[in-house]
């Protein structure tokens, strides 16, 4: 849904006049009755829109800033200048409203309420003024002119933003696995009465519950080349953030709220330098300044899987796009993941959701266990564990 802030002003004062039109007319429930009084040019009164209240009574709009639309603005002397004439509308308005698409202005608005007492108690209309804020929340109650507006092409919001992961709405993921059947297989006893040491029992030929295996690599493992954890259930995206709009984007951020129940860890992708002890101490201190200074991605330290991504430049202008990696670790058995994101910019926002399906990739394993007796044996035995591979560098 369109928000409040992105609801534009009309891009001239005609078309400001059309819409008051519409939005008091369904405002008052007299769509019929009320029109423009005369036309630019012929005396109006100082009324541009009247309409009719209750069957019988008369009610006036001034639409402000004819002159001069892009600027305009309301004093005390077109405030008193405009109810003057208005007196002289015939038959006598019970109703006299300003309405204009300057900002609200607390000093005209108390000069309204005082010239309103004043009037009223004299016996003449009630008067009151509607500013811009004031009239995108009469809008916003109003749903035919809520919907008039935003489908009119002259009022259609021209902000647009197009959030995707690799360029899809819907992104597989393949975390990776080793899936072990074990098999409970009986043991052939040999007979040695000489040396019954010879008699087996229960052999687990191999136990993957153990810690990750190591990858076999010719080079010597040593304090200078220590081996690394690579755990394949990390899965990377790639985020794309495209200007769709005919507008430029300013001032934006974008937040990546992941269901909590279905991943297990985020990663921005961060890594700060640290090459080892052959290095020297203030080069490094130095390159991970620059690092922290270019970095646009961040996990949220206040909320639970949460991505921020404040892009160092600003400025989205129109079809321009803008990509960042993140990574991700889903649970187990977990097989879809929701994305919530939130677009927040100068004078727009945007939100919506994103799906990753899970479809895990398991390598097969056998692992064979022989028991000693009938009784031992069962069904074979399904184990997931996580593919998890040490190697050296």
């Amino acid at each position: 849904m369109i928000k409040k802030n992105q609801l534009r002003k009309p891009d001239n004062w005609k078309d400001f006049e059309f819409l008051c039109k519409k939005l008091w007319g369904e405002m008052f429930k007299c769509p019929e009755s009320i029109k423009k009084n005369g036309r630019s040019g012929h005396v109006q009164n100082g009324v541009d829109l009247c309409g009719i209240i209750n069957g019988i009574d008369y009610f006036g709009i001034q639409c402000e800033g004819k002159e001069d639309y892009a600027t305009s603005t309301l004093t005390k002397e077109d405030v008193d200048r405009e109810i003057n004439k208005a007196m002289t509308f015939k038959p006598q308005l019970k109703r006299f409203v300003f309405a204009t698409t300057a900002n609200k202005d607390g000093m005209i608005e108390e000069y309204i309420r005082i010239k309103h007492v004043e009037n009223v108690n004299k016996g003449g209309f009630e008067i009151d003024i509607f500013s811009w804020e004031d009239i995108v929340d009469l809008i916003e109650e109003n749903m035919e002119t809520y919907n008039w507006y935003l489908n009119n092409y002259h009022f259609k919001d021209s902000f647009d933003v197009d959030i995707s992961i690799n360029s899809k709405k819907e992104f597989e993921i393949n975390p990776q696995y080793i899936r072990i059947t074990k098999k409970y297989i009986l043991n052939e006893k040999i007979e040695d009465s000489i040396n019954p040491v010879f008699s087996m029992t229960k052999t687990i030929l191999r136990d993957f519950s153990s810690e990750p295996q190591l990858q076999q690599n010719p080079k010597i493992h040593n304090i200078l080349n220590p081996p690394t954890k690579r755990d394949y259930r990390w899965c990377d995206l790639m985020i794309n953030i495209k200007n769709t709009g005919c507008r430029t984007i300013e001032d934006y951020k974008l937040n990546l709220i992941f269901e909590a129940d279905t991943v297990d860890k985020i990663d921005d992708k961060y890594t700060p330098f640290n090459p080892g002890i052959i290095y020297d101490v203030p080069a490094i201190a130095q390159e991970n300044i620059q690092r922290r200074t270019r970095r646009e991605v961040f996990e949220s330290k206040e909320y639970i899987h949460l991505v921020e991504f404040i892009p160092l430049n600003k400025t989205l202008i129109q079809e321009d796009c803008k990509n960042f990696k993140i990574a991700l670790k889903p649970k187990q058995d977990v097989f879809e993941i929701k994305i919530h994101w939130e677009l927040k910019a100068r004078d727009y926002s945007k939100e919506g959701d994103l799906k990753l399906i899970v479809s895990p990739i398991y390598k097969e394993e056998i692992e064979k266990i022989y028991v000693d007796t009938v009784d031992e044996l069962i069904e074979d035995v399904i184990e997931i564990l996580p593919k998890i591979v040490m190697t050296y560098n």
